[in-house]
């Protein structure tokens, strides 16, 4: 079974409820149930909106900012993330099968 993408879980209908009713294991990998803390800490994302019509999430909490541009045609247009304080900021790169998911769904669109 493959891992479902998080739009997939939160599309579907509340995204509180959706993540709140996954059990363990919901990816066939191990994983664990989402925790309240951290379903609560989506709270804390303030939502700003954009003069080009689309909106600015964004949160400044526990050393770090983190702020996602979503424009108006429903793109991501920048992420930003950055440490105000000598935490490490962690990137992750995408797997070669997600590179490959990602073109093919950009060529269709």
């Amino acid at each position: 079974m493959s891992e479902k993408p998080i739009s997939a879980l939160v599309i579907g209908g509340p995204w509180r409820t959706t993540l709140q009713s996954l059990d363990p294991d919901w990816n066939s990998y191990g994983a664990k149930p989402i925790s309240g803390l951290a379903i609560a800490t989506i709270d804390k994302f303030a939502t700003v909106p954009c003069s080009d019509g689309g909106i600015q999430l964004e949160v400044h909490r526990d050393g770090f900012d983190i702020e996602i541009m979503i424009g108006p045609d429903g793109r991501i247009k920048s992420a930003s993330l950055s440490a105000r304080s000598n935490k490490p900021i962690i990137v992750e790169r995408p797997s070669v099968k997600t590179v490959l998911r990602l073109e093919r769904a950009n060529q269709t669109e």
